[in-house]
């Protein structure tokens, strides 16, 4: 209810073993080993599903968990019904993958699942795995590059596609960031979406905005949706007030990049206890009239010129068809004293080449209140826009339109 109430839209749900799973080791409540199927965890997962409908909330579903097939990271398997050390027929977690009677389980599993939950709008991906480069039995993230794991992703995929009468998107995902994703996996047909986690380890605010452009242009090439469905410092987090600002700086540049969505938060707690709430409101406000679907618009290059603050990065980002544009500013404080995360930037010229001729309105927003602050009307010369940016503190987003006495069909 509260998401809603702020304009979330998006939230990803696991069905993992001890919350919301169907089939596990028959020691744990509600479970009955292989093939049979969890009753009390789903209709818990109805409830799930129902509330989301009437909050008008989308699921990206998990179906597998890594841990479950994994003895190097988050290990289950010596709790898994598979493992012959508890009855099943699997000696390690990598035959899960290749053995056909495993497949055919989760054929079955599958099958389940697609006919109690796929006629829901709300659900917006089948994800097959979150993390799929965690499972196996070694450390090296070498496992799911494998010929085998391939095959059970087009597989599946496949088959989902043959029984799902909604059409829901299929994806996998993958952990720490893009340079873990299998270029083999993503490239199947029988993958519509690419998640992925989006975890610096240079702890600084600003580094997130460099590294979702960095997903972006790694996936886009694909022509898929590439959503990033965890991010926020490091995978060991941050310290509190950082991770409050790598969420704002997230949101807001995610509205500059070719994603699917913005990114979404793995300290989800961290936005309840907070009331970080406001951030997905203001962002929400900003986009709610946009829509980037079926546009030419690419990441520009975006010129600041101006005063330097000392102690303090600037930057910018702009997604534009030189027709319109999505455009994101920061000034980012390198130290955490008061006097720099509040002291205001003046004076600053943004130049952005590549713009069509004309005269273009660009109308600057405050992120914090999300809304208008100031509309600026230039004319672009020599193929450049050039515009002076209201004083702002730490960030300033901004809408590039045709000027309305300026409008006229593209060539």
């Amino acid at each position: 209810k509260t998401m809603r109430e702020h304009d979330e839209n998006l939230t990803e749900i696991w069905m993992a073993s001890w919350s919301l799973g169907l089939e596990w080791n028959d020691t744990c409540p509600g479970y009955h080993g292989i093939g049979r199927f969890n009753q009390i965890h789903a209709w818990e997962l109805d409830q799930v599903v129902e509330e989301a409908e009437r909050q008008g909330i989308y699921l990206c579903l998990v179906l597998n968990n890594h841990g479950k097939c994994s003895t190097a990271w988050d290990e289950e398997w010596a709790a898994n019904p598979y493992n012959t050390a508890n009855g099943g027929f699997l000696d390690n977690p990598e035959k899960y993958f290749s053995d056909p009677r495993a497949r055919e389980y989760f054929r079955r599993l599958l099958r389940y699942i697609v006919a109690r939950w796929g006629y829901s709008r709300h659900i917006m991906i089948w994800k097959l795995w979150n993390e799929l480069d965690l499972t196996g039995t070694d450390k090296n993230f070498s496992f799911h590059r494998r010929p085998e794991v391939v095959d059970w992703h087009r597989e599946m995929g496949r088959l989902i596609k043959a029984m799902d009468p909604n059409d829901h998107l299929v994806g996998t995902h993958f952990c720490k960031d893009y340079t873990h994703q299998n270029l083999e996996i993503i490239a199947l047909p029988e993958i519509d979406v690419c998640p992925v986690d989006a975890y610096i380890y240079t702890i600084t605010s600003h580094n997130i905005v460099d590294l979702m452009c960095s997903t972006a242009q790694f996936n886009n090439p694909f022509r898929k949706p590439v959503v990033i469905t965890e991010f926020g410092g490091s995978p060991n987090a941050a310290h509190a007030d950082l991770l409050a600002q790598i969420l704002h700086n997230g949101l807001w540049a995610s509205t500059a990049i070719p994603l699917g969505g913005a990114p979404m938060f793995w300290w989800w707690s961290l936005i309840d206890e907070y009331d970080l709430y406001p951030e997905f409101t203001a962002v929400a406000a900003f986009m709610r009239d946009e829509d980037r679907r079926g546009t030419n618009m690419l990441m520009r290059q975006v010129e600041l010129m101006g005063p330097v603050i000392k102690g303090a990065l600037h930057g910018g980002i702009c997604l534009s068809d030189g027709e319109r544009g999505l455009g994101w500013l920061y000034c980012e404080p390198q130290d955490t004293r008061d006097d720099l995360l509040s002291s205001p930037v003046s004076n600053l010229t943004l130049r952005l080449p590549n713009m069509r001729m004309g005269t273009v309105d660009v109308e600057f927003w405050n992120t914090t209140r999300g809304a208008p602050v100031a509309t600026v009307t230039a004319a672009v010369a020599n193929a450049a826009l050039t515009v002076t940016v209201p004083a702002f503190i730490r960030d300033i987003a901004f809408k590039l339109k045709r000027s309305r006495d300026d409008r006229q069909p593209a060539p």
